[in-house]
């Protein structure tokens, strides 16, 4: 799942919540968790990996330095879900 880190980073990066949003985002971030650890809701997490403004911000939080690389980072960690590769790993190499 994406890491509390990642969405830490987005939000400091300017990620724009709706109020609902938010609340989603609290709820991940402090929220339930399976017995390994893991967080629960993961359709919640899949679209926010879904969501441009996300990665455009994410990008900002990490300061990347190249404008687009958000758009090459979004389309690796598509690829990656589509090797059938799992989301730890590609967070991880960020």
């Amino acid at each position: 799942m994406i890491p509390n880190l990642a969405l830490q980073k987005a939000i400091d990066g300017g990620w724009k919540l709706s109020t609902l949003r938010r609340m989603d985002v609290a709820f991940l971030l402090a929220g339930p968790r399976s017995e390994s650890g893991d967080m629960k809701y993961r359709p919640l997490l899949a679209t926010i990996a879904l969501d441009p403004t996300f990665w455009q911000a994410l990008g900002k939080g990490l300061e990347w330095e190249q404008p687009d690389r958000w758009k090459i980072e979004w389309h690796r960690f598509i690829d990656q879900l589509a090797d059938g590769k799992d989301v730890e790993s590609f967070f991880a190499s960020l």
